[in-house]
């Protein structure tokens, strides 16, 4: 039982110290994907071609209901 103790409280000081930056990272890798897309429709636009929706943002047909529902 004090191996599992020691082993949970090695993992937890080591998730302790790690999450900080992994979501960090997770955050700048957002980030940059959001710079990119806005650059890429930048210049779409200055060119002077069609805007069309951002991959997988494709409008959505609306839900049609049986009548009387």
């Amino acid at each position: 039982m004090n191996t599992f103790l020691s082993f949970l409280a090695v993992f937890l000081v080591a998730a302790l110290l790690l999450a900080p930056s992994l979501w960090g990272a997770l955050r700048d890798h957002r980030i940059d994907r959001q710079l990119r897309a806005a650059r890429q429709r930048e210049q779409l636009v200055r060119d002077g071609r069609p805007r069309t929706p951002a991959r997988g943002r494709a409008p959505r047909a609306g839900v049609r209901h049986a009548a009387g529902h």
